[in-house]
C-alpha cells in the first residue's frame, strides 16, 4: 500500500471515528485541518481529538482548539512510529531527540499540561 493511499485511509478513519462518536442524536461533522500534507493516525475513543504528523513533527487537532503542532520528530523526518492518542484523548503518543543521547525516543504530549515526558527507547 502506498504511503498517499494509506494515509487516505487514516483521513477517512479520523473522521468516520468523529462522525460516529457524535452521531448519538446531532450526528456527525467533518472537519478541514485548513493545511495539507497532515498524516491522521489515530483518534480518541470519541473521536473528539485527532493526531497525526507532517514532515517534520506530531500534531494534534480537537474541535475546540483546531490543529495545534507539538514537535517531536515524525516518520517522515527519521522518527519512528506514529501519532498514537489515549481513549480520553489527554495524552499524545509521539517520538522525540533525547539531546543527551541524540537518539529517539517514545514520548507523550499531556494536553492537559502542555508538557512532553520521554519514555525512553
Amino acid at each position: 500500500m502506498t504511503k498517499t493511499r494509506r494515509s487516505h485511509r487514516l483521513a477517512v478513519l479520523a473522521v468516520a471515528a468523529t462522525s460516529s462518536a457524535l452521531a448519538g442524536g446531532t450526528g456527525g461533522s467533518f472537519h478541514l485541518l485548513g493545511s495539507t500534507g497532515l498524516y491522521p493516525s489515530d483518534a480518541s475513543a470519541d473521536g473528539r481529538t485527532v493526531a497525526g504528523y507532517n514532515t517534520s513533527q506530531f500534531w494534534y487537532w480537537t474541535p475546540e482548539q483546531g490543529l495545534t503542532f507539538i514537535g517531536g520528530i515524525s516518520p517522515s523526518a527519521g522518527g519512528a512510529g506514529s501519532a498514537g492518542v489515549s481513549d480520553d484523548g489527554n495524552r499524545i503518543g509521539l517520538t522525540v531527540l533525547n539531546p543527551q543521547t541524540g537518539k529517539t525516543e517514545g514520548a507523550f504530549f499531556d494536553r492537559t499540561t502542555g508538557q512532553t515526558s520521554s519514555v525512553g527507547n
